[in-house]
């Protein structure tokens, strides 16, 4: 039986689309980018949804406390204490 060398250029199967992508998913350099960029991604989400979450109950604190003072309940005092009680 005769030893078999490297394929020639044109008995290559043709590089297909998908294989061109797996190939460069196999690279280190675009793993530890995709990893990165997922990181990122996820803090950066995990941050806004922090400071949404702030602003909103600062905002219902604010407005409840307008509220009270507004329509007389309470001692002129009630938009202090419903925020130091916060």
């Amino acid at each position: 039986m005769a030893r078999q060398g490297p394929l020639q250029p044109s008995l290559r199967p043709p590089m297909t689309r998908t294989s061109s992508l797996v190939r460069l998913l196999r690279s280190g350099s675009v793993r530890i980018a995709l990893s990165y960029a997922l990181v990122f991604i996820v803090s950066t989400l995990l941050l806004v949804g922090y400071l949404w979450w702030q602003t909103t109950s600062y905002l219902e604190r604010e407005t409840d406390a307008v509220i009270i003072v507004g329509h007389g309940k309470g001692n002129g005092f009630a938009h202090e204490r419903a925020i130091s009680e916060s």
